[in-house]
C-alpha cells in the first residue's frame, strides 16, 4: 500500500468519527485521488481501456489518465460526459455514498467473485418483478444463432428480433451486413446505434427474444446494458475451434492478434447469466437446452 492510500484511509477514517463533512477534512489532494479511483474503477468494472473510454467521449487519454491518477481537475461538463459513459450517477463518481453490509462484503470480494456475485444476485432477485421476460442469446453468425433465436422464441411465444440485423437497418439500410456499420461509423457511433437499437428492441410490455452477435463484447458500455436488461445466454465455442477455421487464411502475427482478441472477449462474455457450449451439439439439442436456460 502506498503513503498515500495510507493517509487518504486515516483522513476519512476522522471525518467518519467527527461527523464533519469529507471535504472540511480532506484536502484537494485527497479528494482529486479519491476521484481518480473511483473513475478508473467505474471503467474497469465494464472492461474499458482508457483509450477506448476517450474515444466514446471525446475526453483526450491523457486528460482521463490524469483525472484517475488524481492530477486532474475534472470540469462538471466533463464529469457529467465521463459518468454517462461509464452508466454511473456522477455523485457517485464525486463520493462514496453507499455503506451498507452489502456493499462492505463486495468491497472484499475479488474481481472474479464478484462477477460470480452478480450473476448469482440477478439470477434470484433483480428480475423478480419482471413482467416482461427479456432474453439475449449471444452466439457467432455461423453458429446458427438466428435460427436457435427464432426457435427459441416461437416456444416461449414471444417476440424475436435480430439484433445485428436491426442495428444494420437503422444505421445503414436494409438488407446490409452489421460489417458495413462498424466500416461507416466510428467506435464511439457505433455504440450510439447499439444503445438506441437496444432501447428499441426492448420498448412495450411483451417480452422478447434477442439474437446478439458476440461483437457487443467489444462495446463494454452496450454489453452491460445488455446485462441489465436481459437474461443472458452465451452460445459459447472455443476459441481454438475459431481460430482453427481461421488459420488458412491467416499468418502467424494474425493468428496471435485474432488469439488477443478472442481472450478478451471471452473475459467480457464470461459475465453472462448463463453459458452453452454448443460444440458437437444439434439444433434440437441446444434449442431443448435452451428453452431449460431461460427458465432459470
Amino acid at each position: 500500500m502506498r503513503q498515500d492510500d495510507v493517509d487518504d484511509f486515516f483522513v476519512s477514517v476522522g471525518a467518519r468519527r467527527t461527523g464533519r463533512a469529507p471535504r472540511s477534512v480532506m484536502g484537494d489532494a485527497v479528494f482529486l485521488r479519491a476521484f481518480g479511483r473511483r473513475l478508473q474503477a467505474a471503467r474497469l468494472k465494464l472492461r474499458m481501456t482508457q483509450r477506448m473510454l476517450a474515444e466514446e467521449t471525446g475526453v483526450s487519454v491523457r486528460y482521463i489518465s490524469l483525472a484517475e491518477t488524481g492530477a486532474g481537475n475534472v470540469s462538471l461538463r466533463v464529469l457529467r460526459t465521463l459518468a454517462d459513459s461509464l452508466a454511473v450517477d456522477a455523485l457517485d463518481l464525486l463520493e462514496d455514498r453507499l455503506d451498507s453490509p452489502l456493499h462492505r462484503l463486495a468491497d472484499r470480494l475479488d474481481a472474479a467473485q464478484r462477477d460470480e456475485a452478480h450473476r448469482v444476485l440477478v439470477r434470484h432477485f433483480a428480475r423478480a418483478t419482471e413482467g416482461a421476460r427479456r432474453i439475449a442469446l449471444i452466439g457467432l453468425p455461423d453458429s446458427g444463432l438466428v435460427a436457435l433465436g427464432e426457435g427459441l422464441a416461437a416456444a416461449l411465444a414471444l417476440r424475436f428480433v435480430a439484433f445485428d440485423a436491426a442495428m444494420a437497418a437503422a444505421g445503414v439500410g436494409a438488407g446490409v451486413g452489421a460489417g458495413e456499420v462498424f466500416q461507416r461509423f466510428s467506435h464511439a457511433g457505433v455504440q450510439r446505434l447499439q444503445r438506441r437499437v437496444l432501447e428499441q428492441s426492448l420498448a412495450g410490455a411483451e417480452g422478447v427474444v434477442l439474437a446478439v452477435g458476440v461483437a457487443v463484447a467489444a462495446s463494454p458500455r452496450t454489453w452491460a446494458a445488455v446485462l441489465r436488461s436481459c437474461r443472458t445466454i452465451w452460445l459459447r465455442v472455443s476459441s481454438e475451434t475459431i481460430i482453427r477455421r481461421e488459420q488458412a487464411r491467416l499468418g502467424a502475427t494474425r493468428r496471435r492478434d485474432l488469439r488477443a482478441v478472442l481472450a478478451a472477449q471471452t473475459a467480457m462474455l464470461g459475465r453472462a447469466d448463463a453459458i452453452l457450449d454448443i460444440e458437437g451439439r444439434g439444433e434440437a439439442e441446444i434449442l431443448a437446452a435452451l428453452i431449460g436456460l431461460a427458465a432459470g
